[in-house]
């Protein structure tokens, strides 16, 4: 990247992106379409790394700033200081006249009373680079450093302990290998293996997890440009997830021909992870909302997974005709998402008011997913967040008005270095 390190043309224009970009996450928008108009593929990956890391630690950079800058910021002015502060904490392929002189320059033809501030704010914080955090609290503290609202990190300061969560939190903040299961019902590990590590020649790093037919990447860019990839020799999903897809297989190993219920299945990779658990010996339906099915039907197409069926519904709607149907339901309910922070860092801007009604529609689906499960099948709910409210608290409820499920196993997996935040929770419809 030496061209975004000497300030050239190219790291103009992908500061300029990540300013927009950081914008658009900040009001609610997809930053990663802002970035993805980038035609260079460097000059994109220097904004996306600005942008999503200003994200990841926006309230920390905000208080560095706060250090010098006394309020009374524009979002313009604040926005270019938390591009420069995070080039000066974290960017080393940077130098710190590079990241000052920019944001500089940026203050000057955008917001050009500020220039000085700007300048004076950032010489500051290049002297003072990760300064200690005046806190009235262990949990304020902790959500400073890490970026995290306040309200997340006292709930899981209660459900974890102080240690763990903030093994949780800087988690959350690390940017993650991309986690990938080979397609085995149509390809072996090895032979899967040897063509990704082919396809990383050029660039890319692959970690082998044999014994769980998962590896990871790091460093290769675009998927879909790998040869290994579009052949459908392996899908993406992360680890937590794969054990929740999985958790009731076991039970289904002696049927012929289970049939399997997805209800809120793209982009697929539950459907994919039981498939290939099952050897393509299942009959499975990956339903989910209109907008989504496309890429669902993709996946399924690329993999060549002829046993997944996908179709157009609303896991919201109940639906007679599948009542008593289905040796396996999986729900995978839409959620707050603070399990995968890492994967999805403007996931932290949301509020406890924006997620207030998630229990209730979680519990509709779960409800409908009861419905569809023959007796002596099994109900999968499970979810990517780590709220007590949207997991433990659903399932009680589902099991308080549903006499005839027995949970049968229940776990919370916290988000760590190799997998994301994961929870998931396991009903046997007792038999008749």
């Amino acid at each position: 990247m030496a061209q975004a390190a000497n300030g050239g043309k190219k790291a103009s224009s992908a500061r300029e992106t990540a300013l927009r970009a950081l914008k658009t996450a900040r009001d609610g928008g997809d930053y990663r379409a802002v970035i993805a108009e980038m035609t260079d593929s460097r000059e994109r990956a220097f904004a996306r790394t600005l942008t999503e890391g200003a994200i990841r630690n926006l309230r920390y950079l905000d208080y560095v700033i706060s250090l010098s800058a006394k309020g009374g910021l524009s979002p313009l002015v604040a926005d270019i200081l938390r591009l420069g502060v995070f080039q000066l904490q974290h960017m080393d392929s940077v130098p710190d006249y590079a990241a000052i002189n920019e944001s500089v320059s940026f203050a000057a033809k955008k917001a050009p009373r500020a220039k000085g501030l700007v300048n004076a704010v950032l010489r500051k914080a290049s002297q003072d680079k990760f300064p200690e955090i005046t806190a009235k609290t262990e949990a304020e503290r902790l959500a400073v450093k890490y970026s995290h609202p306040d309200f997340l990190v006292e709930a899981w300061i209660k459900y974890f302990g102080l240690e763990q969560t903030e093994t949780i939190l800087a988690a959350g903040n690390a940017e993650p290998e991309i986690s990938c299961y080979v397609n085995t019902v149509r390809f072996g590990y090895d032979e899967a293996l040897a063509a990704v590590t082919a396809d990383c020649e050029s660039g890319g790093e692959v970690a082998q997890y044999p014994d769980e037919g998962r590896f990871t990447l790091s460093g290769v860019g675009a998927l879909p440009k790998m040869q290994s990839f579009a052949r459908g020799m392996f899908y993406v999903q992360d680890k937590s997830a794969h054990e929740a897809a999985i958790a009731g297989i076991e039970r289904l190993s002696a049927k012929e021909k289970p049939k399997i219920l997805d209800l809120c299945a793209s982009p697929g990779g539950k459907s994919f992870a039981i498939a290939a658990a099952l050897g393509g010996k299942a009959e499975i339906r990956a339903f989910d909302l209109p907008g989504k099915v496309v890429r669902l039907q993709e996946g399924i197409d690329r993999l060549g997974l002829t046993c997944i069926t996908a179709a157009e519904n609303d896991a919201r709607v109940y639906r007679e005709e599948f009542v008593g149907q289905f040796d396996l339901v999986v729900a995978d309910v839409p959620c707050s998402g603070f399990g995968v922070i890492r994967k999805k860092p403007d996931i932290r801007f949301k509020t406890r008011e924006e997620l207030a009604g998630l229990p209730a529609l979680q519990l509709e689906i779960l409800n409908n997913a009861g419905k569809y499960v023959k007796p002596g099948g099994t109900v999968i709910y499970s979810t990517c967040t780590l709220v007590r409210e949207e997991n433990e608290d659903v399932a009680a409820e589902f099991s308080a008005q549903n006499s005839a499920f027995r949970l049968i196993q229940e776990k919370t997996v916290p988000t760590g270095a190799e997998q994301d935040g994961f929870y998931y929770a396991n009903f046997l419809r007792e038999e008749a």
